[in-house]
């Protein structure tokens, strides 16, 4: 009993290990879902702290909101179904440059910047 237990925890473990490696982090499409909006849903008078929220990142960039507001993003596909923004980058539906079509404000930060920030702190 305790080796069919093991095994079964190692194939959980295989399956959710090959399906986290499938994670989109370099903007790539892997499904085809027609995007028919991307909207901020954020409305005039909903007050927000002055907070960078990272939502996305790549290999090269970190891609920020100035106020946490990606739950209030919202992408509608032509089949109806809707996902916030974070969902829909992890997923690999929408890539960055489809919010600069929807007009969706972003900070973008370069990672190299920052590690020769970092490096140039270190060894001063």
């Amino acid at each position: 009993m305790k080796k069919i237990t093991a095994l079964i925890l190692v194939f959980i473990c295989i399956f959710a290990l090959v399906g986290c490696g499938n994670a989109n982090k370099d903007n790539f499409t892997e499904t085809n879902k027609e995007i028919k909006s991307i909207t901020n849903n954020v409305e005039p008078d909903m007050m927000f702290p002055a907070v960078i929220q990272p939502f996305f990142e790549d290999k090269f960039y970190i891609y920020s909101f100035g106020s946490p507001i990606s739950s209030c993003i919202i992408v509608e596909y032509m089949d109806g179904t809707t996902e916030n923004v974070c969902e829909a980058l992890e997923s690999g539906h929408i890539q960055i440059t489809d919010l600069d079509k929807y007009n969706i404000n972003y900070y973008k930060e370069s990672k190299l910047t920052n590690n020769i920030t970092d490096y140039l702190n270190r060894t001063n």
